[in-house]
């Protein structure tokens, strides 16, 4: 990995429908902090995250769905979603549900972003 990859630059790591899957028990914010340490000031962090908020049907769905696989989903507030991105600086415009993170121009802004179910935020390791 260090032959493809440049440490001493800063790189991309993309944490994307990933981490609703680690259950609170394996400690997320801790796994983050550790990639955000080891990663170059400069460094973009990506991430997407399912979450308890947001169309209450839909979130009772997705946790009746996941109940009965192997790795179900961990479902966590705004708020817990954003302690996970503790240490870095976030690009606007924020920890945002999917379809508000800078929509292509032109297009109509989604009239009820909470039915995603899932925030997402860019966030800079300065």
């Amino acid at each position: 990995m260090r032959e493809l990859i440049d440490f001493d630059r800063p790189v991309g790591l993309l944490v994307v429908a990933l981490l609703h899957f680690i259950p609170d028990s394996d400690t997320p914010a801790k796994i983050i902090a550790g990639f955000r340490d080891a990663l170059p000031r400069g460094s973009y962090l990506v991430l997407s995250h399912f979450s308890s908020e947001g169309d209450p049907e839909q979130v009772e769905g997705l946790q009746r769905l996941s109940k009965g696989t192997p790795t179900p989903l961990t479902l966590r507030s705004r708020a817990a979603i954003a302690t996970l991105l503790d240490g870095f600086d976030l690009v606007e415009p924020g920890l945002v549900y999917l379809p508000q993170w800078r929509p292509d121009p032109g297009d109509e802004a989604e009239e009820n972003p909470e039915w995603f179910n899932d925030f997402c935020a860019v966030g800079r390791k300065a």
